[in-house]
């Protein structure tokens, strides 16, 4: 799809604007369109806006899976944020790969004794 090579080429910005515009027309993205925006986000560093995204998947009828939940933690290993990945774990159903990306980020934060 269009979002997913926006996705490739870290065009964040694209990848959002594509994904606004597939919902003003009142097509229902899919969780790979979702997942696809969230990982242009993440690769462009723009935690808030993966997380965003990330956020509007349940209200719009597509329930986020492990590969939503693993690319918003992993826009926030990018940039350090320790507490923002504890935070978001907490407030998920995690599975262990889930888990394993928050600990990253808080072993690559030098913050490992907040993951237990």
């Amino acid at each position: 799809s269009a979002i997913s090579a926006c996705e490739k080429a870290s065009k964040w910005e694209l990848a959002e604007n594509l994904l606004d515009g597939v919902s003003r027309v009142e097509l229902m993205p899919d969780r790979l369109t979702y997942n696809a925006a969230i990982s242009a986000c993440e690769k462009g560093s723009q935690w808030t806006k993966a997380f965003r995204t990330l956020a509007r998947m349940a209200p719009r009828g597509t329930q986020p899976g492990t590969v939503s939940y693993n690319a918003a933690l992993s826009s926030c290993k990018k940039e350090g944020l320790w507490t923002v990945a504890l935070h978001s774990l907490h407030s998920t159903a995690a599975d262990t790969t889930t888990c394993n990306a928050a600990i990253g980020t808080c072993g690559e934060t030098s913050q490992w004794d907040r993951g237990d």
